[in-house]
Order: structure tokens, then C-alpha cells, then sequence
């Protein structure tokens, strides 16, 4: 980051910044008034509409969130939560992230804040695009050198079959409808539930962070997202399953429908097609040795994967 815009910062926040430094991709300042997170804005419009979803939330009772400082279209401040990211292996932590999703889900339906104008693709059709994509992908697979190469090899047309079989037996559900029903309620979701989107602090409090993908969109697929990466982390545990139904249930309960969805959205190879894509096209984020031995994870697991999901049915 460029010191030139330090006086930007100090005009956001309306406090010096006596020092910075870079922190986890984005910067990190020092001020009297202790430390502080900023990032530059990807999207103004979205960046507008969150702020005033943001307010609605916390008039509701949400709080688990950092309060934002913004200039409204270049940069985003928060405070530095002294803590870790969640990790997807601690079953408590699991069961809490599940917890505090189901409250920002019950909290976040039926708002008041008018969807921004630059509507995004609905998650369906991202599935479908993920799908496609990793199937021209293979056509290309023998001539990919590495790990990488190798893995969509042994793993890569396997795993598209079963896209493509969830995606037939997904066809049976009305999923248009509840998903259009739902963006038409206003019913808000993250999108983004990567373990380091939760921060746990030093005094045990779990915060929700980084609303940048948030949007008025099907609450479900949120729910499927944290299992889809969940899952793998426990060993696709039937108990971990039942743990995460419960604790978001108690909160935000699921209908017999959403229920049986659910469980045929499992079946969509989703962490697979997503990290695989991501560190061949060299995405932000997604580098090969982290990305690599997941995928091999993913991939010595995949019995363990259709017996879970054969259990669940």
C-alpha cells in the first residue's frame, strides 16, 4: 500500500494512524486507538447496499459482525479482531459457526434494503457454470503437467459424473422457484463461509466477517456451503452432520423440503470443481501447495463420501 494514502485512513476514521503493515492480504494499521483492518473496495455499489443491510441487521439484534468505516467507495476499515480463524475440524466450533449463521439468516429475511441494481448470477446458475466449466476443463486434462495434471486424471472425469448425477436428481426439485421466492423476500446470505470468514477472539466471542460476495440470494446454499466444507474437514461424519442440522435447526429450522435438498446438493462435487479451477487458472487465494494435498484429501475420501451420502437418503 502506497503511504500516500494514509491521510485517507486518517479521514475515515477521524484518528491518526501512526504506523502499517501488511496483514493477510489486506493492510494493517496502528492507531491511539488501537488496531485496524483496511481493504480496498471491490465493489462500490455492493459496498452501499451491504452498509444499509449491514445497519438493518444490528437494529435487529445481529451484532456478530466488526462495524465498518468506509468513504463509501474506496476503501473499508474495520477493527483488528484479536483472535484465530475457526477451524472446521473443532466440532464445537463447527456446531457454533452453524449456530450464528442460522441467527443471520432468521435476522436477515424479509429487509427493508431494495436489492443494488448490479444483480449478480443466482447460485444456480453458478452451479451449473462451475459444472461446465470443469468439464471442458478435462477435455484439455492429458496435456496438464503436475500434481494437478495427475489428479484430474485419476479423479477428474469420476468427479464429473457425479456432478452430473446431481444435477439430474437435483432437476426434480422446484429450485428456480424457492430460490427466486426467496431473493423476492429479501432474504440475505454470505456466500463466502471459508473457515477464515469466522474469527474467534480472545474472549470466545465467534464473529462473521468479509461481506463482500453478501446478497440477497437462497439461504440454503449458504447452509450447503458450510457443510460442503465442513464435511471433508470431519471425515464426512454422519454425526458431524446431525450436529449441524441441530444446532442451525434450533435457530432457523429446516422444511422436510429443504431437508431432502440438502442432502441431494451433497452429492454436487463442489470443493473438487472449485479448488481445482481456482489453482489452474491461478486465482487469487489458491495456491498449489495448499490446494494440491486437498484435493488429494478429497479425492482418498471419495468412498467415504458416497457412503455418507447413501447413509443420510
Amino acid at each position: 500500500m502506497n503511504p500516500n494514502h494514509v491521510p485517507e485512513w486518517e479521514q475515515i476514521l477521524g484518528i491518526p494512524v501512526n504506523d502499517f503493515f501488511p496483514f493477510r492480504r489486506n493492510v494493517r494499521l496502528i492507531t491511539p486507538a488501537g488496531d485496524w483492518v483496511v481493504k480496498p473496495v471491490r465493489d462500490p455499489v455492493q459496498l452501499r447496499w451491504w452498509m444499509s443491510v449491514d445497519r438493518e441487521l444490528r437494529f435487529r439484534g445481529f451484532h456478530a459482525m466488526p462495524p465498518i468505516y468506509t468513504d463509501g467507495s474506496r476503501w473499508v476499515i474495520t477493527p483488528a479482531i484479536d483472535g484465530f480463524p475457526a477451524n472446521y475440524r473443532n466440532r464445537k466450533q463447527v456446531r457454533r459457526a452453524a449456530r450464528l449463521l442460522a441467527v443471520f439468516h432468521r435476522l436477515g429475511r424479509g429487509l427493508a434494503t431494495p436489492p443494488f441494481h448490479r444483480r449478480r448470477d443466482q447460485f444456480l446458475h453458478r452451479l451449473e457454470a462451475r459444472l461446465s466449466e470443469f468439464g471442458r476443463l478435462l477435455k484439455t486434462s492429458e496435456g496438464i503437467e503436475g500434481e494437478i495434471g495427475e489428479l484430474l486424471r485419476i479423479y477428474g472425469r469420476m468427479y464429473f459424473r457425479y456432478g452430473l448425477e446431481a444435477r439430474r436428481q437435483l432437476a426434480g426439485y422446484p429450485l428456480s422457484r424457492l430460490l427466486e421466492r426467496e431473493r423476492r423476500a429479501r432474504c440475505v446470505v454470505h456466500q463466502d463461509l471459508a473457515s477464515h470468514n469466522w474469527l474467534l477472539d480472545r474472549g470466545g466471542n465467534l464473529w462473521l466477517i468479509d461481506f463482500e460476495t453478501a446478497d440477497y440470494d437462497w439461504q440454503l446454499s449458504d447452509l450447503w456451503q458450510l457443510l460442503s466444507r465442513v464435511l471433508p474437514e470431519q471425515d464426512w461424519s454422519r454425526s458431524v452432520w446431525d450436529e449441524v442440522i441441530a444446532a442451525y435447526g434450533e435457530i432457523r429450522p429446516l422444511s422436510s423440503l429443504e431437508l431432502s435438498i440438502l442432502k441431494k446438493m451433497l452429492g454436487f462435487p463442489n470443493e473438487f470443481f472449485r479448488e481445482a479451477l481456482g489453482v489452474l487458472k491461478g486465482k487469487r487465494g489458491y495456491h498449489p501447495e495448499v490446494v494440491i494435498p486437498y484435493l488429494k484429501r478429497i479425492g482418498e475420501s471419495t468412498d467415504k463420501w458416497r457412503r455418507f451420502l447413501r447413509m443420510i437418503r
